[in-house]
């Protein structure tokens, strides 16, 4: 199962509808004794970006305090989740 580019991000729910009913259907003629498959469903939340941030002659409170103002404007781009 692969996603174009173009796919637009509220489009993705009903897309995993898709394959999980089409593999749904033809779980019956799998071999006796198989389990599954499993769908992770939540796959569009496990891409990941990750960042650090780093400075001399700062203390760990003040790098926090910048980290969560990051945090605030990350969050604040379309799409972005979990930051």
């Amino acid at each position: 199962f692969q996603l174009k580019d173009s796919t637009r991000s509220g489009e993705v729910p009903d897309l995993w509808y898709v394959v999980r009913k089409k593999v749904g259907d033809m779980r019956t003629t799998l071999p006796g004794g198989v389990n599954g498959p499993f769908f992770n469903d939540e796959f569009g939340d496990v891409y990941g970006v990750i960042y650090a941030l780093q400075a001399h002659g700062f203390s760990p409170a003040e790098l926090k305090e910048q980290a969560d103002s990051v945090r605030q404007q990350l969050l604040r781009v379309p799409d972005v989740n979990k930051v």
